[in-house]
């Protein structure tokens, strides 16, 4: 039986009978930002709402609790109690991160049904695959996890942005920015790289250094890294030398993730960074030969595998559904 779809912008979604509609909540968060989607059991996105940073290694337990919150807020419907949620959060399974994300928000939405695991949960299921798969998340930090097919996630990496090595966004921003001040000490050549850099920084690098020395630092510094594939397009060595670093490092995470699995199969990747896969994704697969796996991106984004896996085990009308009416939401969020 096919399922037809309609597309509604936020605040138009067809109307729900709270008794017997048990809604989905699919929540994708990280260091950068955290994206929630409410949808119907078939699919239908009916509201969208973008928080600010949630990976707690980031900016702690208590403000990612209440960006998630905040977001819950926005697109549950009052008085709503029939909802499955499922939460990828980056960072969550350090520490006991995700034993405090949960207790912070039961205490919120005591009547919520949430599960609560990586991010690279939500981006394994947004991608149709059969057994193990390998799963590289490269976002405002770097983490690789690797799926034996059963359930089960051995992660490598994924420590904080402030440890997790030259493949994380902040990583490539902090070397795009280093390469400004070697500019300013005379230790650098002009490039598209340092002057496109110079142009974001709006003058003194040394005022906007004051800026990244406290406060929410790290994400301000993870915007610089698109301009690094942007000074690779040009041509600018510098910016190639910081992303053949940033491969090798990931290269060596992914190759040790998929020693232990006999099957180790796809690599999916996640993140901001896949934002250049048309860049990232031939330079890491020649990095990766002579084995190189197939390197899948997801062509939906990560919250809808959050959906996918709050909504249990959905069939293929649920990816046609949601792949119709999510585009809306993002003209009005």
């Amino acid at each position: 039986m096919s399922l037809t779809c309609s597309t509604r912008p936020a605040g138009a979604a067809a109307p729900l009978n709270p008794e017997t509609a048990a809604l989905l909540v699919g929540i994708d968060g990280g260091g950068t930002k955290t994206e929630l989607v409410l949808c119907s059991p078939q699919g239908q996105v009916l509201q969208r709402n973008l928080r600010g940073p949630s990976n707690p290694n980031a900016v702690g337990i208590e403000r990612a609790v209440a960006e998630i919150a905040a977001g819950l807020d926005a697109v549950l419907p009052p008085g709503q109690e029939h909802v499955h949620a499922f939460i990828g959060v980056s960072g969550v399974s350090v520490g006991d991160n995700r034993d405090r994300l949960a207790s912070g928000l039961a205490a919120r939405f005591p009547r919520l049904s949430a599960q609560i695991g990586s991010d690279s949960r939500s981006g394994i299921a947004s991608v149709p695959h059969e057994g193990g798969c390998t799963a590289a998340i490269l976002g405002t930090g770097c983490v690789v996890f690797q799926h034996d097919g059963c359930g089960a996630l051995r992660r490598t990496g994924g420590w904080g942005w402030l440890f997790d090595g030259a493949g994380s966004g902040f990583s490539i921003g902090r070397e795009a920015l280093r390469a400004r001040l070697a500019f300013e000490d005379g230790m650098a050549l002009p490039g598209p790289l340092v002057e496109t850099v110079g142009a974001r920084l709006g003058g003194s690098a040394f005022n906007t250094l004051k800026h990244f020395l406290s406060g929410d630092n790290c994400t301000g510094i993870a915007k610089l890294a698109p301009l690094v594939f942007d000074a690779c397009d040009a041509g600018d060595p510098a910016a190639s030398a910081i992303l053949a670093h940033a491969v090798a490092h990931v290269t060596a995470l992914v190759r040790h993730s998929r020693a232990a699995q006999a099957s180790p199969g796809p690599l999916i990747l996640g993140g901001g960074l896949t934002a250049r896969a048309d860049l990232l994704v031939p330079t890491l697969r020649q990095a990766l030969e002579p084995d190189a796996p197939d390197i899948i991106v997801p062509t939906l984004p990560p919250v809808f595998g959050s959906c996918r896996l709050a909504a249990g085990s959905p069939g293929d009308d649920f990816t046609i559904c949601f792949a119709a009416s999510y585009p809306a939401f993002l003209k009005t969020t």
